[in-house]
Order: C-alpha cells, then sequence, then structure tokens
C-alpha cells in the first residue's frame, strides 16, 4: 500500500512537468487496471491540482473526456466505443499504473488510439507515454520493451 502511494505521488508530480507536444496538447490520461487504483489517483491528483478539472472513467462513471486528468480503468475505457470520446491530439501524457500490465491486449488498444506504438517508428507527435511499476517482469515472460522504450529509474529492494 505504502509503494502505490509513493508512486502516486510521483507520477501525480510528472503531469505538471511534462511538456505538451502541440499547444493544445494539455491534458493527461491515467490508466490503471483496478478500482482502487482509479480512486488513489483521483484523490491524489485532486489534492496536488486542485484547479484542475479531474474525472474517472470506471463503471458507471462516464468521464467526459475533455477533463484535464481523467483516471480511467482499462476494462472501462475499453468497453463499447468508451474511448472515442478522447481525442490523442489532446493528450499531453499517458500514465499507466502497474505497466508490468501494459504489453497487454486492454492496453495496447488504448495506446493505439493515442497513436503511441507508432510513433516510436514514424516520430509522429503523440503523447509521452510514462509507466510505473514496482514488478519489472511479467510471469508470462512477455518483454516489457514491446512498449517501454526505457527504464529510467530502478531500484532493487531486498527482504530479508
Amino acid at each position: 500500500m505504502r509503494t502505490q502511494l509513493i508512486r502516486k505521488v510521483i507520477f501525480t508530480e510528472l503531469i505538471g512537468r511534462v511538456e505538451p507536444p502541440a499547444p493544445q496538447a494539455t491534458r493527461a490520461l491515467i490508466l490503471v487496471h483496478r478500482r482502487e487504483l482509479v480512486e488513489q489517483a483521483a484523490r491524489q491528483c485532486s489534492l496536488r491540482y486542485p484547479e484542475k478539472k479531474v474525472e474517472i472513467e470506471m463503471g458507471n462513471l462516464h468521464s467526459s473526456g475533455v477533463a484535464d486528468i481523467t483516471v480511467a480503468s482499462i476494462q472501462s475505457i475499453n468497453s463499447q466505443d468508451r474511448i472515442n470520446k478522447f481525442s490523442a491530439a489532446d493528450y499531453k501524457l499517458v500514465l499507466v499504473d502497474e505497466a508490468h500490465h501494459i504489453v497487454s491486449a486492454a492496453y495496447l488498444k488504448v495506446l493505439d488510439h493515442f497513436g503511441i506504438p507508432e510513433a516510436r517508428l514514424e516520430m509522429k507527435s503523440t503523447p509521452a507515454l510514462v509507466g510505473v511499476s514496482a514488478t519489472l517482469s511479467r510471469a508470462d515472460g512477455v518483454a516489457l520493451g514491446k512498449v517501454i522504450k526505457d527504464i529510467v529509474y530502478h531500484k532493487y529492494v531486498s527482504y530479508r
């Protein structure tokens, strides 16, 4: 639980520091896979940026698609046509919590919507992608390098 809160504080700080790839690209999307993480991230963003509109896309909660910061569960943003209200051109940042899930089909679908996978090949102007996780490997052995280009910070902690 403490590790999750530390990650939220760190990635919440990134929202204000990432430069937009285009003048209109000012929004941030945070993707998570559990209700508890959606609520934690939204709470942390509201505390850090009281002047910004923070919305949730999860279950019965439908965001407008135009909030400054949207926190979405991966299951909800992928259901029906909910992702279509998010214009990729308006986003400067896509943050993925528990990023070891990022190579799953659900996450890849969202990243594709924002133009992120092909951006590396075509040098397009797309939102920055940041993944945070306390787990740097997957049980199924699928490499995170399929999506994550660089690991910026890694700290190994041994619990003996």
